[in-house]
């Protein structure tokens, strides 16, 4: 599993389905869980990058 991910600071979501992808707007999320036993197994270099992808995404409202 790749924690490199912006899905969660996106205000649109895509949706894959048998008859095809879908886009809709949405709310940015306002909390994420995570469970802890992925992130430990997770290689470091992965965490690193999602953790200062999350950190460079963080706007001020």
């Amino acid at each position: 599993m790749n924690l490199d991910r912006d899905g969660i600071c996106s205000p649109v979501s895509i949706l894959d389905t048998d008859i095809g992808r879908s886009s809709y707007t949405v709310s940015i999320a306002i909390i994420v869980i995570v469970e802890l036993d992925v992130i430990r197994q997770s290689p470091s270099r992965f965490v690193a990058t999602a953790a200062t992808q999350c950190l460079t995404s963080v706007r001020s409202p």
